[in-house]
């Protein structure tokens, strides 16, 4: 034998990454993988056979002896799919210690991740709900992973002796679907742990459940004297099981935060954005003394909401993205040409950020400042308003920069 059965080969799309050179979600590809050959063996199963592309000959195979490694690489998907979400669902919180276990018993596995999830986020027992009942049936028939493995148990008992039949079909039908219903938990279960990475949450209520309330909650300005607030507080605490203590930390998370503070009528003002300046902004005309008023902490505050309008960042992005403004070691920060062109070309992404900081007396001010740009930026004027919105831009970076692009005027 002359050829290297694990090494590089003559055919680049069949070189697999393994070990340390799988990214950085390695466990991903052993669920992945094992769910995808049970489903393509399936798949080679019903065909009775392959053609091997070496030889072009048609190979066949046998359905009595396929089921053991389909057998085996669903339940051992199922094994692993179940440990990686223990292991993702018990770090969503900081209160959770995260559960690394070794067993291979699927219902202690399922069990786990259901106690988990049930802690952890109200959204995770119904995303799982759909996968318990597959899961179980692989348990009742297979508890401890040896039954597609081996033919005999250490007792010398036959292994599915009681069975006697396994349809394929029917196998990978039902397989698929608790497939593609895991996938849609895994899907879920990474929203929402980018969502607690966020950091708002309390030791009982995640973010969904923090904003739920502010939207059941009356205008935080009647609070005092309403028995609307008093009737959710009570009914809140009862559907959530939460003390008064545990409520009081939910009300305090709610009025510092920029959205939530926004939907029960107490909404943060941004102190370094001034309604007038983002409306002159929004204006798109040249004024050199204008533009150069501007204070450098606005520049950052515009740069910030920008970033915060991106279709999947939170609200919560805008403080962290003024910080890393303020520290940035290297001396690169916000540069006022930029940040004017993306009022002018990304005015929705702009206005969406106002919107999640909960800002609607900016929004009106941006808006305003929009509907006066002349051209407007509409399907019969958007050749006059490419050329007036390129005139401007032009104009503000050499303002900043002047002639040569490596002598900014701006400090």
């Amino acid at each position: 034998m002359t050829t290297k059965l694990f090494d590089v080969g003559i055919s680049p799309d069949l070189n697999a990454c393994v070990g340390n050179n799988t990214g950085s979600d390695d466990d991903h590809g052993y669920v992945t993988g094992f769910a995808q050959g049970a489903l393509a063996l399936i798949a080679t199963a019903k065909q009775q056979g392959y053609v091997d592309t070496d030889s072009n000959e048609h190979v066949a195979v046998y359905v009595d002896a396929l089921i053991y490694p389909i057998g085996y690489c669903a339940r051992h998907h199922i094994e692993l799919f179940l440990k990686r979400q223990i292991a993702r669902v018990s770090s969503l919180r900081n209160t959770l210690p995260i559960v690394l276990d070794s067993t291979h018993v699927l219902d202690d596995l399922l069990d786990t991740l259901k106690e988990l999830c049930t802690t952890a986020d109200r959204r995770l027992p119904a995303l799982l709900a759909p996968l318990e009942a597959a899961i179980a049936e692989f348990a009742r028939i297979d508890k401890t992973g040896e039954a597609f493995r081996y033919r005999k148990s250490k007792g010398d008992e036959t292994h599915l002796a009681e069975i006697g039949i396994i349809n394929l079909q029917a196998l990978g039908q039902g397989f698929a679907r608790m497939v593609a219903e895991g996938e849609e938990f895994e899907r879920v279960a990474d929203a929402i742990t980018y969502e607690y990475g966020q950091g708002t949450y309390t030791d009982k209520l995640s973010r969904w459940d923090l904003r739920a309330l502010a939207r059941a909650l009356p205008p935080r300005g009647s609070w005092k004297s309403s028995t609307a607030f008093v009737s959710v507080r009570d009914d809140f605490m009862h559907t959530h099981g939460l003390s008064g203590r545990d409520f009081t930390k939910a009300i305090k998370v709610i009025e510092v935060h920029y959205e939530l503070a926004a939907i029960i009528g107490a909404p943060l003002p941004l102190l370094d954005v001034e309604p007038a300046t983002l409306e002159r902004l929004a204006t798109m005309e040249f004024d050199e003394a204008f533009l150069e008023s501007i204070r450098e902490r606005s520049w950052k505050a515009l740069d910030a909401i920008y970033e915060v309008g991106h279709v999947d960042a939170f609200s919560e992005l805008y403080a962290h993205r003024m910080k890393e403004l303020d520290d940035a070691a290297d001396g690169r920060t916000t540069v006022p040409p930029d940040v004017a062109r993306y009022i002018v070309r990304s005015p929705d992404r702009f206005r969406d950020g106002l919107t999640k900081l909960g800002q609607s007396n900016l929004v009106v001010s941006f808006d305003r400042g929009v509907a006066k740009r002349k051209p407007r930026a509409s399907a019969k004027s958007q050749k006059a308003f490419e050329k007036t919105a390129s005139e401007y831009e032009k104009q503000v970076r050499r303002l900043f920069f002047g002639p040569a692009p490596s002598q900014s005027k701006y400090a």
